[in-house]
């Protein structure tokens, strides 16, 4: 009866954190602002929908890059990740979009 009992609670932990999932998921992709997040190696982890529309740049080509790889492939003229990473403290920059002035 334990097994079964301790099997039913994480079932339902599972299900909880998997609805949680889902909400932040809806806010994240229903926000009006561009969201970029990358990991403390400045690799993108995510991307939101807006950013996309906000950008022209799509998420398949920036998930899972370095944004060293960005700045060097010209995505980017500079990067806010990675100054942050390096000074250690919040930062704010105008960030020129090399593929929106391309391509309109």
């Amino acid at each position: 009866m334990g097994y079964i009992s301790e099997h039913e609670k994480i079932v339902s932990q599972l299900q909880i954190y998997k609805k949680l999932h889902n909400e932040l998921e809806a806010i994240f992709e229903s926000s009006y602002d561009g969201i970029f997040v990358t990991d403390g190696a400045a690799t993108t982890l995510r991307v939101n929908k807006a950013y996309e529309t906000i950008t022209g740049l799509k998420r398949q080509d920036l998930i899972g890059k370095n944004m060293r790889t960005l700045l060097k492939d010209n995505v980017y003229d500079h990067s806010v990740t990675l100054e942050v990473l390096e000074k250690q403290k919040p930062i704010t920059i105008m960030q020129r979009n090399a593929y929106r002035e391309k391509n309109g």
